[in-house]
């Protein structure tokens, strides 16, 4: 490997660290740059801006959901949407530490860039896989669809599906409503449509766990905390139960 991108990679790993610690908004160049002991010039050789370096963060994040796909999805049809709906969704398990971050930045108003260019790299990765699978449902009389552009339109409504749980989370965050029954009640509607909109079999998408989301999304709302304890303040309930 080059100096160069040796340095490259240095600062994208010092600036995942810090703003999986203390958010994006709380980190500086400086703070990224001090472990390494370069300068802001490096900085500004490999990157246009710290938001560039949150970028290439996210990116990376979709190439390694995908690559945690791949290793561990399952051969069956329903089996593997279900893998597919999972990893491509921003809240299974390895996924936590980088929520918080597009969280925080959510309530700010300040991630529709990043937001965007996460969309389209899940989708280079993940609708190609998810239209192979759809196919061979089809072909095994499991889904049914007449329209060609459907499996298009429902991986837009998956898509729309984490933008907007995202958002009600962030919105419970403001308002002290029930994370838990938001996020429930926009999980079930997302199964109820995969499986109505291709004719599946009643109660064969999961998505994920409902206990598993509940989890993993208090656990990216504890990491919020500590980005922006104006919130503690705000916020006296937390998630409790899967229902």
């Amino acid at each position: 490997m080059r100096k160069g991108e040796k340095r490259k990679l240095d600062i994208l790993a010092s600036a995942e660290n810090l703003f999986y610690l203390q958010g994006y908004n709380r980190t500086t160049i400086e703070e990224i740059l001090e472990p390494l002991g370069c300068s802001k010039g490096s900085f500004y050789h490999h990157f246009d801006s710290k938001m560039q370096v949150l970028e290439q963060i996210a990116a990376e994040r979709i190439s390694i959901s995908y690559d945690l796909f791949q290793e561990n999805a399952r051969t069956g049809g329903l089996d593997r949407l279900n893998d597919i709906l999972y990893y491509a969704s921003p809240f299974h398990q390895e996924g936590v530490g980088f929520l918080s971050v597009m969280m925080a930045l959510s309530l700010q108003q300040e991630s529709a860039v990043v937001q965007h260019g996460m969309d389209v790299a899940r989708r280079s990765l993940f609708f190609p896989v998810l239209q192979e699978t759809l196919a061979h449902l089809r072909d095994q009389n499991k889904a049914f669809w007449r329209e060609e552009s459907l499996p298009a339109l429902v991986w837009d409504a998956h898509t729309a599906f984490c933008q907007t749980l995202v958002r009600e989370v962030c919105d419970s965050l403001a308002t002290e409503e029930s994370m838990t029954a938001n996020s429930l009640s926009l999980l079930r509607a997302a199964r109820f449509q995969w499986e109505r909109l291709l004719d599946l079999p009643f109660d064969s998408i999961r998505i994920i766990d409902a206990a598993e989301l509940t989890s993993n999304i208090n656990a990216a709302y504890g990491r919020l905390r500590h980005f922006l304890p104006e919130s503690e303040k705000a916020v006296q309930t937390q998630m409790r139960g899967a229902h």
